[in-house]
């Protein structure tokens, strides 16, 4: 149980890392966080599965009566739980496609990125970083809010998988990060500008490629140490 345990933790981890590198909407975190959750309810129906072997043990059978029903309601709770989660948001249960490996096993069955050298010392490596910062800055692809990695590679004619190695290894940045500091920039560019003035903090964020309040704000103070209007109420930055 504990080997399992243990695998489990490390496969939820692998998850969060692939959408990470990946996708660069919030949203899709709710997938990495309700497998979270079940790996926890998964540990307390383990934890009281052995509670009631040790009562069956010491042969005390109120004890185990009472066991029995804990473990029954727990049980019914567990699968209710499964089942509102698969009514409520489908697409939890979608996950990501199965060939997709995080840039670390990317790397590692790359021979020609060279481990022992700076991450862009590379020439070839300088130019394509050059031209997917051109890119960002003059295409704004980071308005979409529902931006991947094979979304951006498309727009790039580059293969997903070496746009990935690109942000996620040479330029030492995960992709939600990365597209993330892109669209809080454009953010601060507008809370800035005098003419827009009367545009909500809701409608800046929808407008620089954000689905909700929460995600932004979190991002946002993180890049900035500031809170979106707070940042608005400073002198000019």
């Amino acid at each position: 149980a504990l080997i399992y345990i243990i695998l489990s933790f490390k496969a939820v981890q692998k998850y969060k890392t692939l959408l990470l590198e990946n996708f660069a909407t919030s949203e899709t975190f709710s997938n990495y966080r309700f497998l979270k959750q079940m790996v926890y309810l998964i540990i307390v129906g383990f934890l009281l599965t052995f509670i009631k072997e040790i009562f069956i043990y010491t042969g005390n059978q109120n004890a185990i009566n009472i066991a029995r029903i804990i473990m029954l309601i727990f049980g019914l709770y567990f699968y209710s739980w499964i089942i509102l989660k698969a009514l409520h948001a489908p697409k939890l249960f979608r996950g990501v496609a199965s060939h997709m490996k995080p840039v670390k096993e990317l790397i590692q069955r790359t021979p020609e990125i060279p481990t022992n050298q700076p991450k862009n010392s590379n020439n070839d490596v300088e130019i394509q970083i050059k031209k997917l910062q051109a890119f960002m800055l003059e295409k704004e692809p980071y308005l979409n809010a529902s931006l991947t990695v094979n979304d951006l590679a498309k727009q790039l004619d580059m293969l997903p998988r070496d746009l990935s190695i690109l942000i996620n290894h040479h330029l030492d940045q995960h992709f939600f990060d990365f597209i993330n500091e892109y669209r809080i920039k454009k953010a601060m560019k507008m809370l800035n500008d005098p003419s827009l003035k009367k545009h909500t903090i809701l409608e800046i964020l929808y407008e620089v490629g954000f689905n909700s309040k929460s995600p932004f704000n979190a991002a946002f103070k993180k890049f900035t140490n500031l809170t979106p209007s707070q940042y608005r109420k400073t002198p000019l930055k």
